[in-house]
């Protein structure tokens, strides 16, 4: 048996060589469709999740707006027993 060394190896034969690896890595028409619905998955459940969380964040904008306008009205509804209450003892 011989060994042949990388340093042996003539030039033509590594430019051949990187041609025919580039051909053979050449992607077919399957590939490019598995590859397109890998993409296509991924951008569906990236855009997903992006709507998910603005919904989420609309929702708890609104939540803490509603509790605002709620304790508002509380403690206008408080103040304004509480004026009648004293009106009615004074009176």
């Amino acid at each position: 048996m011989s060994v042949i060394s990388t340093n042996s190896v003539k030039p033509e034969h590594r430019r051949l060589s990187i041609k025919g690896a580039l051909r053979a890595t050449r992607m077919g028409a399957i590939q490019w469709l598995v590859l397109s619905a890998a993409l296509l998955v991924l951008a569906i459940t990236l855009g997903t999740g992006y709507l998910a969380l603005q919904f989420r964040e609309r929702a708890l904008e609104m939540s803490e707006r509603e509790l605002n306008n709620t304790a508002l009205l509380r403690g206008i509804s408080t103040s304004s027993s509480a004026t009648s209450s004293m009106s009615t003892t004074t009176s």
